[in-house]
């Protein structure tokens, strides 16, 4: 195999520069071969020089270019009258589209950093929080009178539109409302109370980030009750 492949390369090595063009455009066996010893230097150069001095940037696009010459149309490769000058414009369009990639893949990365910095996985802390808290609703919930918990549970709990409340329990969507908003004065306060006791808990085992703490708490019981009228 390597006996034949010398054979064939030895067969252009003599060949003119135009020679080997037609070669390469027709396929000639060994012509590939006898392009990549001329030209390796050269292309090496020239992708060392348009990504200045990347050592991987610049094997990537020397392979781009080979790529590019071992796929082009015969049509294309007979239209070639000076090879050096058609190599620096192969070379220089396949920079320009590597630097596109990179810039995009850059931008994709970057993005995904910044997703992932800004995501916090839930702590066993604030899961357990997250429970209490619901416990804890549930219990005060048994404390409303009884024409503000249907509306209350439907809002809070099933999140429901006050048109649905008032059609599920045949009253007027104002009277829906305003049931609502009484459930939210009497609920708050309970909550907040057991919030506070929260608070004050997490600070005495918790003395780093307690404002942290404070906030995952309140933003539960906000997320709860605050529902858009």
């Amino acid at each position: 195999m390597g006996t034949k492949l010398s054979q064939l390369q030895q067969r252009w090595s003599n060949a003119s520069e135009q020679e080997l063009i037609i070669a390469l455009a027709s396929h000639n066996e060994g012509a590939f071969e006898e392009f990549i010893t001329r030209y390796h230097h050269f292309l090496q150069h020239l992708c060392n020089r348009f990504c200045s001095g990347n050592t991987e940037n610049s094997k990537d696009l020397y392979s781009l270019v080979l790529l590019h010459i071992y796929t082009e149309s015969p049509f294309k490769l007979s239209q070639i009258r000076h090879l050096g000058g058609w190599l620096r414009q192969v070379t220089k369009s396949k920079f320009i589209d590597q630097q596109r990639w990179l810039n995009a893949e850059n931008l994709r990365l970057q993005l995904h950093h910044k997703e992932t910095d800004h995501y916090r996985p839930v702590s066993p802390e604030y899961q357990a929080l997250g429970d209490e808290l619901l416990k804890q609703i549930q219990e005060v919930f048994q404390t409303l009178p009884e024409n503000l918990h249907d509306v209350a549970y439907y809002r809070f709990v099933e999140e429901m539109p006050f048109r649905e409340i008032a059609q599920l329990l045949k009253i007027s969507e104002e009277l829906a409302r305003k049931r609502a908003q009484l459930a939210r004065n009497l609920l708050k306060p309970a909550l907040w109370t057991y919030v506070n006791i929260a608070i004050q808990s997490d600070h005495t085992g918790n003395k780093v980030y307690p404002g942290a703490e404070q906030y995952e708490h309140e933003a539960h019981t906000s997320a709860f009750l605050d529902l858009p009228d």
